[in-house]
């Protein structure tokens, strides 16, 4: 085992939430959400995105960046978040190892 940790790049992410009471609203704005996620991926800074289980009353998502800048896009702009309908984390950095078997 190395003594330090090798440089890896960082990736950023972005989790978000919405209460479980809002579910339709989401689903109703989805298309418009899904637009802004597709946008990042062909410009290649939204490595992937997906929903997580559901934590006390609340509906979650994390979304995974090659970019400090793209994840702030995503917070700052994406529909369900200037539509109050759901609150994003602060961008975070995160640094994986990745295994190749």
């Amino acid at each position: 085992m190395p003594a330090s940790p090798p440089d890896r790049p960082a990736l950023f992410v972005v989790q978000y939430r919405w209460p479980l009471s809002r579910d339709a609203d989401v689903r109703a704005a989805y298309a418009t959400h899904r637009a802004d996620v597709d946008r990042l991926g062909r410009d290649g800074g939204l490595w992937m995105i997906g929903t997580l289980p559901a934590v006390e009353g609340w509906s979650c998502a994390m979304a995974v960046f090659r970019s400090e800048p793209a994840a702030r896009a995503f917070r700052d702009e994406d529909p369900l978040f200037t539509a109050g309908l759901a609150t994003p984390s602060p961008v975070q950095s995160w640094s994986p190892l990745t295994f190749q078997w």
